[in-house]
């Protein structure tokens, strides 16, 4: 009894962290009154890296502008860090793609509750490379810096989506 008991408050406790990241990872459209434009972004969440997430974790959230249905941005913020955010690859099913930064600065900021510092540096990626990401088996990401070597993780693990490539995901697909 205490077994099944044990069994159901783990499978209970899993469905509601997937509810939560998959909350988390909604696209988020944004109507400008300035001009009536729309902007998509998404909340930053989690990829999978071997520092764990709080320690020196790598979230991405997206970024795009309804109507530019070519390319949007992906932000790569390190969690616990300070430091210039230099470039991304990605390793996609075996195939490698290097991506430059916008033209701004790498952003730094803390978090509200617990003062942990975050840099944040966005990166233009064409939206059929979020499309080949939906549709991978594997996609490992790897975030250069100026002056800290480099954060490796994975966006894609045997076919499974972290909450940070349903991020980027879901602001592809709200683009259309």
């Amino acid at each position: 009894m205490k077994i099944k008991l044990i069994c159901l408050t783990v499978l209970l406790i899993s469905g509601c962290q997937t509810k939560y990241e998959n909350s988390l990872a909604s696209a988020k459209k944004t109507i400008s009154e300035f001009d009536g434009s729309t902007t998509i972004n998404s909340r930053i969440s989690q990829s999978w890296s071997k520092s764990g997430w709080m320690s020196a974790g790598v979230g991405f959230n997206g970024f795009a502008t309804k109507g530019n249905f070519h390319s949007m941005v992906a932000e790569v913020t390190f969690i616990n860090s300070i430091t210039n955010l230099s470039k991304l690859y990605l390793n996609i099913d075996g195939v490698f793609t290097e991506y430059e930064p916008v033209s701004t600065h790498t952003k730094v900021t803390y978090g509200p509750a617990t003062k942990i510092p975050m840099s944040t540096r966005g990166f233009v990626i064409p939206v059929l490379t979020v499309v080949k990401i939906k549709e991978a088996k594997y996609v490992r990401y790897r975030v250069t810096t100026l002056s800290d070597g480099s954060r490796e993780g994975e966006l894609v693990r045997d076919g499974k989506l972290s909450p940070a490539a349903k991020s980027l995901i879901n602001v592809a697909e709200a683009i259309k």
